[in-house]
């Protein structure tokens, strides 16, 4: 998404400069992760490590809502609510089947697996 959102808010003569301040943060957040994520294991207990994302998307949040321009509206374009209804239970039905099939000893896996994969291939 934020490849996009970049490409949509920034005008032509910004955009690389725009991708490559993103790509620098993308490493460095790849570099520091599993360093910040092993100090916090070892001196926290290991639920406190899904706790990091909280002050990451606060702030996320409230710089761009201050920093990226309004979205332009767009006419024509509407929700595949079909689609939706397909994909969602479509998913959940397999990976339902799937997670439910190893050592199952009824067939209900195995109808919410091949249920699923028929509502994707209908979506």
């Amino acid at each position: 998404n934020n490849m996009g959102i970049i490409t949509e808010a920034f005008p032509a003569r910004e955009r690389g400069r725009a991708l490559g301040l993103l790509a620098s943060f993308v490493a460095l957040g790849m570099m520091c992760g599993p360093v910040l994520g092993g100090f916090i294991v070892s001196y926290l207990p290991w639920e406190y490590i899904f706790l990091i994302n909280v002050p990451v998307g606060i702030a996320s949040v409230v710089l761009g809502r201050f920093t990226l321009p309004e979205d332009s509206v767009r006419e024509g374009g509407s929700m595949d609510v079909l689609g939706a209804v397909l994909i969602v239970p479509g998913l959940l039905l397999s990976f339902l089947g799937l997670t439910a099939l190893q050592g199952a000893r009824s067939r209900l896996p195995l109808a919410a697996l091949a249920l699923g994969i028929a509502l994707l291939a209908l979506f």
